[in-house]
């Protein structure tokens, strides 16, 4: 079961346990990957991480999930990524542009280019050592959605899907198998919106296909944070 923290602001503690995990695992391995997400949710931790000492230079960022859309697109995950976080760390020279590893769309390709971006990944280790995940109100995480094929999806690294329940219909993600292989992992419920989700995910009786960001209570260390008091 994750640690659950309470707190008005859960930008502070979430930042707190990615700089906190990255130290961790830079004391036996020569680099970390950081995987992130997109969402409302998120915007101020990612904000805080520009001031953080994070070794970036020692970082490869991945995404957890993307619209399949070009990365420069109003609804790319990544372009949100990229304004909040990776240009002002590129300002300041605090990250190299080959740590960041975007997701690139490929419609001419039957798999849409997830098969490049495992082949990616697998250059750095083949697995997340951190996930970021934010939560939607139904309780989904990633592009992983309750009662819907994304969740029951047995791949060991992405999935696409042309069926979101969620606008846009067209995604990628991370599976559950590569989410739960991370080394940590922190999930946010942020706003009453998302109390339904928060409750849900504590309902002994929920499974992860009822409510997939139940899958944080299988990473190694796992924490859910939220302003819900």
């Amino acid at each position: 079961m994750a640690k659950i923290i309470r707190t008005t602001d859960v930008s502070q503690p979430a930042v707190q346990i990615i700089t906190e995990a990255v130290t961790a695992l830079l004391k036996r391995q020569p680099t970390v990957v950081l995987a992130l997400p997109g969402g409302r949710s998120i915007v101020g931790t990612l904000k805080q991480l520009t001031q953080t000492t994070i070794p970036w230079q020692r970082v490869h960022v991945f995404m957890v999930d993307e619209r399949l859309v070009p990365i420069d697109d109003e609804q790319s995950n990544f372009k949100q990524l990229t304004e909040l976080l990776l240009n002002p760390l590129l300002a300041i020279r605090a990250i190299p542009k080959e740590n960041i590893h975007p997701f690139f769309y490929q419609p001419g390709e039957a798999d849409s280019g997830i098969g490049r971006y495992e082949t990616e990944l697998k250059r750095f280790g083949g697995r997340y050592d951190i996930v970021f995940l934010g939560v939607g109100e139904d309780g989904h995480t990633a592009a992983l959605f309750p009662r819907h094929h994304s969740i029951s999806d047995q791949a060991d690294y992405y999935l696409t899907m042309a069926d979101s329940p969620k606008p846009p219909p067209k995604r990628m993600t991370a599976s559950r198998s590569l989410l739960t292989g991370a080394r940590y992992g922190i999930a946010l419920f942020v706003g009453e919106t998302k109390r339904q989700a928060l409750e849900r995910y504590q309902d002994k009786n929920q499974t992860i296909k009822d409510c997939p960001v139940k899958l944080i209570d299988e990473i190694e260390h796992s924490y859910v944070v939220t302003d819900l008091l």
